[in-house]
């Protein structure tokens, strides 16, 4: 898997697989099976990932039935997703929506010739070279990302439809309002209804009203934008709630998947209609509620229990880790909730501190300490572990997770980065295929199985995954990287500066998307813009502390010290 371009002091695929080896080793850290590589056919997508309650209808039938992963779809069915759910739907090869919770969207032929002024609603039409399936949005909101070669996409709504050309954009639709909003984050959209029409680029917003024509709306925060992409891991030891007996027996099969490691499990056999009578079984509910990222429910949730209650606390610092890890805090850890939550959080303030790596490992240890048997709490220890290249306790805490929380996921998919980190590459893919089957929105299962696909030699398999990677996880920097890596060693360098600048935007402190851009910067001889890069690269380094332990940041040093002297001499600079 070469490099394009040459060095003069380095072989490019002797660098290639340096810095493939650092990707496979990566660690996790903010944090279907091998079927769903497979892409699409002409005019046929896939439903690869669904959380809780998703269905379809098939364009022939009138019921709607359960889906699951790997299921094709074709022109003409539907698919929608229940309250507190979530899908991905691969249109082609390279291009996926994510649709947010009681989303229902039908996959059209794109409208083939020109519209009809007189109708209420125009449908526009695609170009006659798109392929691509349009996409009726019924109600709900998707997110969608492409790397395609033809960025079109045809949206139909009832209030408006659009033409979009770009590569990633969320698009939602009140039915109840007949109202169409969408926003762009990278590239433009025509909107056009029988009022009027209107076209928005990067960064802008526009809705449609029915009876009014598309007019611009103030752009919403990207990070509110797509919150309910977020994923949450599980940090509630259940009994620091100190839930009454009545109360464990009503969430049972709940609480009995929860500890078994199967957080979407204890979602699906919560009971839908219980509201819980105590502050409990309220932060209960909340911790089931994260597994899919509703946040604003958990957070309505916690705010019916009380201020003091157990589990609280734990709850308020998982979230603020993911949302806002940089707002500091001061208070002492109590519980085995909190000082997973508080490792968690440490570890994501890691980006400015080499040490809080080190106090994160810690935290979680004492989270073991306080509940041995707290399987959530020995995978988080080992993931630490990992970080700093202890393999061998790494293993040893793994192992107690694993025989804690079976079905734990995130445990699956650690034992795959171990695995690729000795090598053992069919062993890992293994692991990453049982975490993804255990839980499909899990971004770190696609990313450890594409990075260990691409170094196998399977490039459009490892493109695929970590362009899955991406969509389940749009606001996280280190996936994007990744992707434009790829996308660099497969000779598509449009679509690695694409990832690369988003990387770069989403995670300004990350050096990574510095390093492959001037590695990118070299390839295309912009040397004074590959030096530039490198230097801010070394720079941030030490920030990447919450992805690479200081080995694996000593071997990107020398990395960049090898290509920082190459493209000097490339330069003249002797």
């Amino acid at each position: 898997m070469p490099l394009r371009g040459k060095s003069p002091t380095v072989s490019g695929a002797v660098l290639s697989r340096c810095i493939w080896l650092i990707c496979v080793m990566l660690v996790m850290g903010e944090t279907a099976m091998l079927a769903a590589t497979i892409p699409p056919k002409a005019g046929e997508s896939a439903l690869i990932e669904a959380e809780n309650q998703v269905s379809a209808q098939r364009a022939s039938a009138t019921t709607w039935d359960t889906a699951k992963p790997v299921m094709p779809i074709s022109f003409g069915d539907s698919l929608r997703t229940g309250p507190w759910s979530r899908a991905v739907v691969r249109l082609t090869a390279l291009s996926a929506v994510r649709l947010d919770q009681s989303t229902t969207i039908r996959l059209v032929q794109p409208a083939p010739g020109d519209t009809n002024p007189a109708a209420p609603v125009q449908v526009l039409a695609m170009s006659p070279a798109s392929t691509k399936p349009a996409v009726n949005l019924v109600n709900g909101a998707l997110f969608y990302l492409s790397r395609d070669k033809t960025q079109e996409l045809e949206v139909q709504t009832l209030s408006g439809n659009a033409i979009l050309e770009g590569t990633e954009f969320v698009v939602r639709v009140d039915k109840d309002k007949n109202l169409t909003q969408i926003m762009m984050l990278d590239g433009t959209v025509k909107l056009q209804n029988a009022n009027g029409s209107m076209t928005v680029k990067n960064g802008e917003a526009v809705e449609a009203l029915d009876g009014q024509a598309p007019h611009p709306i103030k752009p919403i925060q990207v990070a509110d934008l797509i919150q309910w992409t977020l994923y949450y891991p599980a940090v509630i030891y259940p009994p620091d709630l100190a839930m009454e007996a009545s109360e464990q027996t009503a969430v049972a099969d709940s609480l009995a998947a929860y500890n078994a490691g199967d957080l979407l499990g204890a979602l699906d056999k919560y009971p839908t209609d219980r509201q819980p009578g105590t502050s409990a079984g309220q932060l209960y509910r909340a911790a089931v509620l994260l597994a899919v990222g509703r946040v604003d429910d958990a957070q309505d949730a916690m705010a019916k229990a009380s201020d003091n209650a157990p589990g609280r606390r734990a709850l308020e610092i998982m979230i603020s880790a993911v949302k806002s890890p940089d707002v500091p805090r001061s208070d002492v850890p109590q519980t085995a909730s909190e000082w997973l939550a508080e490792a968690y959080y440490l570890q994501a303030q890691s980006r400015s501190d080499n040490h809080l790596l080190e106090q994160a490992l810690t935290a979680a240890k004492r989270s073991t300490k306080l509940a041995p048997d707290f399987g959530y709490a020995w995978v988080k220890e080992a993931e630490l572990y990992f970080s700093q290249r202890d393999t061998s306790q790494a293993l040893a805490a793994l192992d107690q997770g694993l025989k804690l929380t079976p079905e734990n996921a995130e445990a699956f998919a650690l034992q795959g980065f171990l695995f690729s980190a000795q090598n053992r590459m069919v062993d890992a893919q293994k692991s990453f295929n049982q975490a993804i089957d255990r839980d499909g929105a899990l971004g770190n299962a696609w990313l450890g199985r594409g990075l260990t696909e691409i170094r196998e030699g399977q490039e459009e398999a490892g493109l695929r995954d970590l362009q899955i990677a991406a969509t389940l996880e749009p606001s996280r920097a280190v996936l994007h990287s990744y992707l434009g890596k790829a996308y660099s060693d497969a000779g598509q360098p449009d679509n690695a500066k694409r990832d690369l600048k988003r990387a770069k935007e989403l995670d300004p402190k990350d050096p990574t998307a510095w390093l492959y851009s001037a590695i990118q910067d070299a390839q295309e001889n912009r040397y004074n813009e590959a030096i530039n890069d490198l230097e801010e690269s070394a720079a941030l380094n030490d920030n990447r502390s919450i992805f690479r332990s200081q080995f694996l940041l000593d071997e990107d040093r020398s990395i960049r010290g090898t290509n920082l002297a190459a493209i000097y001499l490339n330069d003249g600079m002797l």
